[in-house]
């Protein structure tokens, strides 16, 4: 009876290394595909963010007890506005801590493909979540849903926002048909000058379609919101602020560090590594995501 006690429980380990592995060799071959699908595209690549895009207090990117971002892909070229860093596509991740009875830890990660763009709008917070895919980790956060007159929309997609004249005039018909477009596949969210896109990790070829559904998006944003809520411009001691230093990819995929990451979960930082206030909208150090070095 002990006999295939043991055996059980061995073939439950192997079971789980055996995942582990397949997991590894997964991560590894995303990671080396990732950068050929770029240059197919003519696009850039890097395999950790400088843009600073977690800076931007969006809800998925507080999401966990960790978080970082990799695969990051954008257009190179002039941006119609200056004060702009470039849409970019990425790999998200958070990782939430869990601890048996014996005190021992381990993380469960959960990864996005989110593409991030800046318009430079005075944007309310909005929320557009579809109701299957990334809703199981945004549709938590409060707020009484809207509706709309389309009822494939309202069955698709939960909407919230503190600003009703905002989320009227930003999800128009033209709007509403490019988010009915993607099957509930994708989330939105807008925050003072950003629009973030969320899905389920796509496959590396896809990447690219979703920064072009980005850069969609911004164009059919109504005129009515830029007369509402018209287009800002950074601090102006933005402009004079030392960048952060990009930090980069971890040496493993498996044994990652998270504290290279987060020091310290839920904690703020200056771009001088001080602690701050979490921020209560927009990004905690008031700043643009820096161009990559």
């Amino acid at each position: 009876m002990q006999i295939g006690l043991d055996v059980a429980l061995l073939l439950a380990v192997l079971g789980v290394l055996g995942w582990r592995a397949l997991k590894s060799v997964r991560r590894a071959a995303r990671h080396d595909e990732v950068p050929a699908v770029a240059a197919a595209k003519g696009l850039e690549y890097a395999a950790a963010d400088s843009f600073g895009s977690l800076g931007v207090a969006f809800p998925l990117f507080r999401e966990g007890d960790g978080r970082q971002i990799e695969n990051v892909m954008w257009r190179d070229g002039d941006l119609a506005d200056e004060h702009a860093a470039p849409t970019h596509v990425f790999d998200y991740g958070f990782y939430r801590v869990h601890r048996d009875r014996y005190g021992r830890e381990t993380q469960s990660w959960h990864w996005f493909t989110c593409a991030l763009a800046q318009p430079n709008g005075s944007f309310p917070t909005l929320r557009v979540v579809d109701k299957t895919v990334v809703g199981d980790v945004l549709d938590h956060l409060e707020g009484e849903p809207i509706t709309y007159e389309s009822e494939e929309f309202n069955q698709t997609f939960r909407v919230t926002c503190d600003d009703r004249r905002f989320a009227s005039a930003f999800i128009d018909p033209r709007m509403m048909e490019l988010l009915l477009e993607t099957k509930g596949a994708v989330g939105v969210e807008t925050m003072g000058r950003f629009v973030l896109l969320v899905s389920h990790q796509v496959p590396p070829d896809e990447m690219p379609i979703l920064l072009g559904l980005a850069d969609e998006l911004v164009e059919r944003i109504p005129g009515a919101v830029w007369e509402l809520y018209p287009k800002t411009a950074p601090a102006a001691d933005a402009e004079t602020a030392p960048p952060p230093s990009p930090l980069p990819p971890p040496a493993s995929l498996d044994d990652r560090d998270p504290d290279a990451w987060d020091p310290t979960p839920g904690v703020d930082y200056d771009l001088d590594g001080h602690p701050v206030a979490p921020a209560a909208h927009e990004d905690p150090w008031h700043d643009r995501p820096l161009p990559p070095h």
